[in-house]
């Protein structure tokens, strides 16, 4: 059988099999959709559709719906068209509640295009249900906080030209890994780590495993080759402030990448307590963190968090107040004026929504 033969085997019996399959198990209410893309090592683009519900058991229900090759520029009208004929193929067009995506620019024109298409359905895509993934918008929060701490004269990259000449790094990111480096003479070896930019929490687990392995670092910078990398006391001292100061970062991303409980009710709270700590650290009102550079890059981080703050779907906040642990309670507690603040945040919703769900504190 010929390659052409396989292919049109696959698509006319496994491939619509299966998508049957999946339509009958995502039948019901709306679903919230997401959507990424990722560049492969040999540079193809590839589009990731996930769908996620509450099926009638009220359990959460999640399924890949596509994953695609990307062919073109990277353009949001591209991007809409790959997503669109996606969510068409599995029937979803009318029940579309949110799109979460990532922050990269052409997502707004996007998103901009999904509604432009769904406008004359029975079911449109209002703009505001477009909400951005937290933990990227973190992750360019911490982008921002760590160059502004590189960009001072106390240079992370001491530390890094220390571990790039003897080949001293690997990729993990779990602090108890054993590593066994080849040709070690010690077989439980615990290697330092890079961080990676485009990796969520990177820099914390760097730096974390760079302040444990902080004997062992002095040690091999004596040699005469590497003098001039040696980390001063004082270089130490700014990276245990900076851990610190990083670790709140890196602690939410790993309970909001959790896909068996809802976590969309806590982003308003998340985004509070990190803007609280940046506040803190950046006007030296933290208790521990004081060094200039780390305030420095606090007030950095707090301007960059501040503006996606500003930016976050109306349905993050309508969630929060439908979570029975918070409710209206939660913003009356942190000041809140809930009379007209809150019902404009509302407007864009459907208010069977807010009338029918929403239950007394």
């Amino acid at each position: 059988m010929g390659r052409t033969a396989v292919k049109d085997k696959l698509m006319s019996t496994l491939f619509l099999a299966s998508r049957d399959k999946v339509i009958t198990i995502l039948k019901g209410g709306k679903v919230a959709l997401t959507t990424d893309l990722w560049t492969s090592p040999n540079k193809l683009a590839f589009i990731g559709i996930t769908v996620s519900l509450l099926n009638d058991k009220f359990e959460p229900t999640e399924a890949i719906i596509g994953f695609k090759q990307m062919l073109g520029e990277h353009s949001g009208i591209n991007i809409g068209n790959t997503f669109f004929y996606t969510i068409k193929l599995f029937e979803l067009q009318e029940r579309m509640l949110s799109i979460t995506t990532d922050n990269a620019n052409s997502n707004e024109t996007f998103i901009d295009y999904i509604v432009h298409l769904t406008k004359n359905n029975s079911q449109p895509l209002d703009k505001d249900m477009w909400i951005r993934c937290f933990a990227h918008v973190l992750n360019i929060c911490l982008r921002d906080l760590v160059s502004s701490i590189r960009a001072s004269p106390q240079r992370i990259k001491k530390f890094k030209n220390i571990l790039k000449l003897y080949g001293l790094n690997n990729e993990e990111y779990e602090e108890e890994e054993i590593v066994f480096a080849e040709g070690s003479v010690i077989s439980n070896d615990l290697l330092p780590i890079l961080d990676c930019k485009t990796r969520w929490s990177s820099a914390f687990y760097f730096v974390k495993r760079a302040v444990k392995l902080r004997r062992a670092i002095d040690e091999i910078a004596k040699d005469a080759d590497l003098r001039r990398n040696e980390m001063e006391n004082e270089e130490w001292y700014i990276l245990s402030e900076v851990l610190e100061f990083l670790e709140e970062f890196a602690t939410i991303p790993k309970y909001i990448e959790g896909s068996g409980y809802p976590t969309l009710s806590l982003v308003v709270p998340m985004y509070n307590r990190l803007l609280t700590i940046l506040e803190d650290v950046s006007q030296s009102r933290h208790r521990s963190i004081k060094h200039p550079l780390i305030v420095m890059a606090a007030t950095a981080g707090l301007k960059k968090l501040s503006s996606y703050y500003d930016k976050a779907s109306p349905i993050v906040m309508a969630a929060t107040f439908l979570d029975p642990r918070l409710k209206i309670q939660y913003f009356i507690d942190n000041g809140w004026d809930c009379g007209g603040e809150s019902r404009d945040a509302f407007q864009p919703l459907d208010e069977n929504l807010i009338t029918g769900r929403v239950m007394p504190a």
